[in-house]
């Protein structure tokens, strides 16, 4: 999205992201003060393996949000097998699931299952831009009026 709107600005000399805040439900994957953001980046930074695709000017990019979200799910997946242990049955998902209570992803807020909510996290992260990336937006002062 970012180099989208820096292209359309530089052909009409506007800065389309000077005041973009949007929000994710996850944190920043440049969020460096958080243990799973910076164990997603050692992983990935790590990992030669970015898939090739057909489409003319297109390069895979080492850290997106679409990549963190599934590193944590990933994360998720890894912990709901340890916890089947021996006995690793697909209709034991919903139990397993069930008992993740304040699991910590490293991202300063607890996944939580229970038998009626499966929503595991309910946070809203809210970025703006600065240099040109992603950031976490800690200070809503220059948008306060």
């Amino acid at each position: 999205m970012l180099e989208l709107l820096a292209a359309e600005g530089k052909r009409d000399g506007k800065d389309y992201t000077s005041d973009l805040i949007h929000s994710q439900v996850l944190p920043s994957y440049e969020d460096e003060s958080l243990p799973g953001v910076r164990f997603y980046r050692k992983i990935m930074a790590n990992y030669t393996g970015l898939p090739a695709t057909t489409e003319k000017g297109y390069t895979p990019r080492r850290f997106s949000y679409v990549s963190f979200e599934g590193f944590l799910n990933g994360v998720m997946l890894g912990e709901m097998v340890k916890r089947m242990a021996d006995d690793p049955k697909p209709e034991r998902i919903p139990e397993i699931m069930s008992s993740f209570r304040d699991f910590d992803l490293g991202i300063d807020v607890s996944v939580t299952f229970d038998p009626v909510s499966h929503q595991g996290l309910d946070a809203v992260y809210f970025t703006t831009v600065k240099d040109g990336r992603s950031q976490p937006l800690n200070d809503w002062e220059r948008w306060r009026k």
